[in-house]
């Protein structure tokens, strides 16, 4: 069992309540808490959540997020400027986002970065601030690291209601990143482990997605990227391929069933941070694996399967804080292979595919205060010295 996480949790649990930006629920008379930002100009607000971040390489980071929305969001951009005192970088992120046409059906997204970037995942505010509990509090970073500087263009047209399709284009490079804090309230004895080295160099690689959905039918998700030395000029030259089928049923009040499956393939000489994984910490509404740690399995080659089922409301409608808790039973299976030649290019990144299928099980509160979940969840195989039970506290 993983204590850590346990007393984490509540240690931390008044702050994090403080910092998570709510929506209004008045309709389910629920709790609810400010958004921790601040009007500076019309349309203009600061965010306070990425006012202070911590990462073993960057040490204390201090900056600032600005958010941007004007005509009723057809026009969004969002920009963070910090800089970390350990690694003396200056950090930097502009996000734009507009939706055009009379019925916005075609999206345009830009993104320019020099970052302090994590390979096998896109980090969130969240993110970063379970890294500031553990890393600044414990000292045990969570998270990998490498700096990425570039920009990425993505465009998406709605075809139909029910189709839509994507095409972006990425050119950055990325850098290695090395410890630079040796800081941390308690275990200051502990010594930070060394960030894993990547594939340093250009990356240019043009992707192409495609989505069905249509309501009450499962969603059918593919992508495709390429990064190719030839027709781009890029370092690497690979090529990547998802294929996810997601979907919801509701078969009675004890049973509404969430389920995703899908399959991941790379070809190529894949650098180390382009590895393929499998969703931990995913977050939002996205399906998720609970209990291996970041970066513990990945490949060139990936399956999964998502179950989640909620049974509804547990507890008695005359007890206000627990009325509205529901109750899901849990179950996730997924294998990684990784090729003899990958494997060992990386054997000293401690490389590691799942031996045969790795499942887990477990179950969850969900809307508690009608904004947080908390998972317990624990292996079946696929077992390590620690961390083969979770206790998970995650936002809606």
């Amino acid at each position: 069992m993983n204590f850590k996480n346990v007393i984490l949790f509540f240690l931390f649990l008044p702050g994090l309540l403080l910092s998570q930006s709510i929506h209004d629920s008045t309709k389910s008379k629920g709790i609810t808490i400010p958004t921790p930002e601040v009007q500076i100009a019309a349309n203009t607000k600061l965010n306070l959540l990425e006012s202070f971040k911590f990462s073993s390489v960057a040490g204390i980071q201090l900056g600032a997020r600005i958010n941007y929305s004007f005509d009723f969001d057809k026009y969004s951009a969002s920009s963070y400027l910090g800089y970390g005192f350990s690694d003396k970088r200056v950090k930097f992120l502009f996000d734009f986002g507009t939706q055009l046409l009379n019925d916005r059906s075609l999206q345009i997204q830009f993104s320019g970065y020099t970052h302090l970037n994590s390979p096998f995942m896109k980090r969130k505010w969240d993110h970063d601030l379970n890294n500031l509990l553990y890393a600044f509090g414990m000292k045990r970073e969570r998270f990998y690291y490498y700096y990425r500087t570039g920009f990425s263009l993505n465009v998406y047209k709605d075809i139909i209601p029910e189709l839509k399709v994507g095409f972006g284009y990425e050119n950055s490079t990325n850098k290695n990143a090395y410890v630079n804090s040796d800081l941390s309230v308690f275990n200051r004895d502990r010594v930070f482990k060394e960030n894993p080295l990547i594939g340093e160099g250009t990356k240019r690689a043009l992707n192409f997605s495609l989505q069905i959905s249509k309501k009450d039918y499962p969603s059918l998700f593919f992508k495709t990227e390429n990064s190719s030395k030839k027709l781009l000029g890029s370092t690497f030259d690979f090529s990547k391929y998802w294929v996810a089928l997601s979907g919801q049923n509701k078969f009675s009040s004890f049973s509404d069933l969430k389920y995703q499956i899908g399959y991941q393939k790379a070809n190529g000489n894949l650098p180390f941070q382009e590895l393929l994984y499998i969703y931990v910490f995913a977050g939002e509404s996205q399906l998720q694996f609970s209990v291996p740690t970041y970066g513990e399995f990945y490949g060139d080659e990936v399956f999964y399967l998502n179950l989640e089922n909620n049974f509804g409301k547990i507890f008695p409608e005359n007890i206000p804080v627990l009325k509205e808790v529901n109750f899901s039973g849990i179950f996730n299976i997924g294998r990684t292979t990784l090729s003899a030649s990958l494997m060992n290019k990386y054997k000293f990144n401690n490389a590691n595919e799942t031996e045969g299928f790795f499942m887990e099980t477990g179950f969850m509160f969900s809307k508690i205060l009608n904004f947080a979940k908390v998972y317990f969840a624990w292996r079946l195989n696929n077992f390590t010295p620690e961390d083969n039970f979770i206790l998970y506290f995650n936002f809606l």
